[in-house]
C-alpha cells in the first residue's frame, strides 16, 4: 500500500467516484494529465480557464486506462495453491470432499460467494479488496492480508494466529514455513481463513488434519489498536467501510503505471542519445 502524496490524490482515489456518465473536471484530474502527458504543456495552458468543466470523453478514456482496475483482465484470485498442495495433498482431498471451501465456492451471503463479496469491500489505495487479491497483493503478506479480510467478519470473534506449516516452506516470504491466518466465526461455524490459499477451512480440519496450530494468537482488536504503520492502516481500514467501491479508481495501479511510464520515457531518451 502506498501513502497518498497530496489532497488531489486523496479526493480522486478515495473520496470521489467517477464514471462515463459522471466524468471528473479538468481540475480534479490535472495531476494525472500532467503525470502521463495526456495533454501537452500548450494544451494545459489552454484549459486554465475551463478547469471546472468535465473532461472530454476521449480524455476520460485515457485516464481510465492508467487509473482504473479492469476486472475482466483479472478473473481469478492469486493463490499459492499449486506450491502448497504439491507438498500436502490433504488440502485437495478435503476440498474434493467438500470439507474445505475455496473463496470462489464459499457462500458468504445469500448466494454470493466470498470471491464476489470481495468486490464490495473498501480498501485504501485499491479499487476494492477484489483487486488486492486478483493482483496478488495477498501473496507473501499473509499476516497483514489476513487482518484486512477480517473486516468482512464479526470482529469480536476474530483471532489472529501465527505458526509453522511445512507445506509453506520456500513460498514467498516464508522460507522456513512461517505462516499467518485468522480464525473467524461465520454463521455459527468457526473457520480458519487462509488468504494465501484463498480457502475457508473449518477449524476442526485446520487443527487436526492440516496442522494450523498457532505458536502465537491474539484478538484482532490488538492489531487494530497497535501503534505502528500496520496498526494505522488497519484502523483506517476498519473505520471507513461506508465508502462504495463502485467506480472507485485504483491509486496503487496508477502509481505502478506511472512508474512504468517514466521508465519507458527514460528508455526512449536514452535511445535518442
Amino acid at each position: 500500500m502506498y501513502y497518498h502524496s497530496n489532497s488531489d490524490e486523496i479526493i480522486f482515489f478515495e473520496k470521489k467516484r467517477f464514471s462515463d456518465e459522471y466524468r471528473p473536471t479538468y481540475r480534479e484530474v490535472l495531476f494525472i494529465l500532467k503525470d502521463f502527458e495526456i495533454l501537452s504543456n500548450e494544451q494545459v495552458g489552454k484549459i486554465q480557464n475551463m478547469l471546472d468543466k468535465r473532461v472530454k470523453p476521449e480524455i476520460w478514456q485515457r485516464i481510465k486506462q492508467v487509473a482504473y482496475f479492469d476486472e475482466s483482465s483479472y478473473p481469478e484470485l492469486q493463490t499459492l495453491r499449486a506450491q502448497v498442495f504439491s507438498k500436502n495433498s490433504t488440502y485437495q482431498k478435503l476440498i474434493q470432499e467438500g470439507k474445505v471451501i475455496p473463496f470462489e465456492n464459499f457462500e458468504f451471503n445469500k448466494g454470493i460467494t466470498l470471491k464476489e463479496a470481495l468486490k464490495d469491500v473498501e480498501i485504501s489505495t485499491y479499487s476494492s479488496m477484489y483487486e488486492y487479491f486478483a493482483r496478488g497483493e495477498n501473496i507473501g503478506t499473509c499476516g497483514f492480508s489476513s487482518k484486512l479480510i477480517g473486516v468482512m467478519f464479526d470482529q469480536k470473534s476474530i483471532i489472529c494466529e501465527r505458526g509453522h506449516l511445512k507445506a509453506f516452506e520456500g513460498t514467498p516470504a516464508s522460507e522456513k514455513g512461517q505462516h499467518a491466518w485468522i480464525v473467524v466465526k461465520h454463521k455459527d461455524i468457526e473457520y480458519v481463513v487462509d488468504t494465501s490459499l484463498c480457502l475457508m477451512i473449518p477449524l476442526e480440519y485446520a487443527r487436526e488434519e492440516l496442522d494450523y496450530v498457532p505458536e502465537r494468537a491474539y484478538p484482532i482488536k490488538l492489531a487494530i489498536e497497535e501503534r505502528s504503520d500496520e496498526g494505522d492502516m488497519l484502523y483506517s481500514h476498519y473505520s471507513f467501510q461506508d465508502y462504495p467501491t463502485k467506480n472507485k479508481a485504483s491509486y496503487d495501479l496508477y502509481r505502478k503505471n506511472k512508474e512504468l511510464y517514466k521508465l519507458k520515457q527514460k528508455e526512449t531518451k536514452d535511445m535518442e542519445i
